[in-house]
C-alpha cells in the first residue's frame, strides 16, 4: 500500500496506523486524527511518530517506496544532530528566514511536481513542512560552508601553505616547495581538457577543468609564468598558483595545494557530544544494530 496518494494529496490513514505505534496524543493531518509518540530525544530536538511518518510520505513523494521506519528515524536523527551542531555555533535559521527560503524553493525548483507532492504531504501543518522538510538544507548548507571557511579548524593547513608562499616567493620551485611543506604539487589545465586532479582533490571535485569565478579572476588578473596575487581558497582547499599560460579562455598552471581537514570527522565528534536518547530498549537494539557505530551513546 502506498503511503502517499499525489492525486488526492493525503497520507493514507491505514497505512499509517500499520506502520507506527500510537498513543493517546492527537495530531491534526488533513482533518484526520493521528496519534503521536516520543520515540527520540536528540538534544533539545524530539522526534515523534509523526515526524517519522511525515519522513516515510516524504521518500514516497519523491518515488522512494519501501523505506523503513527505521531508516527513517536515523534520518531524522542525523538531521536533529546537524541541527544541534549548528545551534553551538548560532548557525541555525530563524522563522522569518526559512519563510524567506520556502518563497526561494517555491520559485526556484526543478521539481515542481516533486514539490507539490512535497507539500500535500503536510497539508496546513506549514511549521512542519519548514521544520522537517525545508530547515535540515539550510542547516546543511550552512554548517558546511562555515566549516570550510574556519581559519582556525583549519589552521594547520593554512599554516604550511602559508610557509610554501613564503619559499616560492623566496625563489623555491614550486615542486621543492611542496615537498619542503609536506603539500601536494600538481600541474593542471583549466577550461580545456584538463589534466587528472590529484589523487588527494579527487573526491571533492566532480570535472577535472572546473574552477569558481573568483578563481577565473584571480588567473585573469595574473601575467604569464607570475605567481598568483594571492593564495586561492576553496571549500576544500588552499593553493599558491602560477600561471603558466592563457590561451583563448584555456589556463595552465603550477600548484601547491594544502587539502583541509574533512567535514565528516570533525561533524561525528562535535555530534557525539550531542545528548541522543531514544525510546524504548527494543528500538534502541534495533538502531544499533542495524547503524553500528553511527550512534556510540545507545
Amino acid at each position: 500500500m502506498r503511503l502517499f496518494d499525489v492525486q488526492k494529496g493525503r497520507l493514507l490513514a491505514v497505512a499509517l496506523f500499520l506502520l507506527l505505534p500510537v498513543c493517546s496524543l492527537p495530531v491534526s493531518d488533513g482533518g484526520l486524527a493521528i496519534a503521536s509518540e516520543q520515540l527520540a530525544q536528540v538534544g533539545s530536538v524530539g522526534i515523534d511518530t509523526t515526524a517519522v511518518r511525515y519522513r516515510l510520505a516524504i521518500a514516497e513523494a519523491y518515488g522512494n517506496s519501501g523505506v523503513e521506519r527505521s531508516a527513517a528515524l536515523v534520518s531524522l536523527i542525523n538531521d536533529a544532530l546537524e541541527y544541534e551542531v549548528a545551534a553551538v555555533e548560532g548557525l541555525t535559521p530563524s522563522q522569518d528566514e526559512l519563510k524567506a527560503f520556502a518563497l526561494q524553493v517555491d520559485k526556484r525548483s526543478k521539481a515542481p511536481e516533486v514539490l507539490a507532492a512535497v507539500k500535500q504531504v503536510f497539508g496546513d501543518d506549514r511549521a512542519a513542512y519548514r521544520r522537517i522538510y525545508l530547515s535540515p538544507k539550510i542547516v546543511n548548507r550552512r554548517l558546511r560552508s562555515w566549516f570550510s571557511r574556519n581559519a582556525d579548524l583549519h589552521r594547520s593547513q593554512r599554516d604550511s601553505i602559508q610557509q610554501a608562499w613564503a619559499l616560492v616567493h623566496a625563489g623555491k620551485g614550486f615542486e621543492q616547495a611542496a615537498k619542503s611543506t609536506g603539500l601536494t604539487y600538481a600541474e593542471k589545465t583549466y577550461g580545456g581538457d584538463g589534466q587528472a586532479p590529484p589523487d588527494a582533490l579527487k573526491p571533492y571535485i566532480s570535472k577535472t577543468n572546473s574552477m569558481s569565478e573568483p578563481f577565473r579572476k584571480l588567473l585573469d588578473a595574473s601575467r604569464e609564468d607570475e605567481i598568483v596575487s594571492s593564495i586561492a581558497e576553496d571549500d576544500h582547499s588552499y593553493r599558491v598558483v602560477r600561471l603558466l599560460e592563457k590561451r583563448e579562455g584555456t589556463y595552465k598552471t603550477v600548484e601547491i595545494i594544502a587539502i583541509k581537514e574533512p567535514f565528516e570527522p570533525w561533524f561525528r565528534k562535535q555530534a557525539n557530544k550531542i545528548p541522543l536518547h531514544i525510546n524504548g530498549k527494543q528500538l534502541r537494539a534495533s538502531i544499533a544494530a542495524k547503524y553500528p557505530g553511527n550512534f556510540p551513546g545507545l
